[in-house]
């Protein structure tokens, strides 16, 4: 019986069409494969490059998103008390 895994990795990738992606590597692309086929170019950790179905990529990748993170404002007073302030 074979068993199930759950694989995690970071990895840069961008909009790129089969088309464009077979040209970016020197390519032609095959009559059986559509160069308007949505997609992604993506790179590994390890540098291997490679072209990802649009449909595919969106169901196993999530974007990364830079935390938000909140700027305080603290003041201190002489009584040794201080305030914070939350800005955005």
């Amino acid at each position: 019986m074979s068993k199930e895994y759950i694989g995690i990795k970071l990895l840069k990738a961008q909009p790129m069409t089969r088309g464009d992606y077979n040209k970016k590597r020197g390519w032609t692309t095959p009559k059986d494969e559509n160069p308007k086929d949505e997609g992604y170019i993506v790179q590994y950790a390890d540098g291997y490059v490679s072209w990802s179905p649009k449909e595919a990529f969106e169901m196993s990748y999530t974007e990364v998103q830079e935390p938000e993170f909140r700027k305080a404002e603290i003041t201190f007073e002489r009584s040794g008390r201080f305030s914070v302030n939350w800005c955005r």
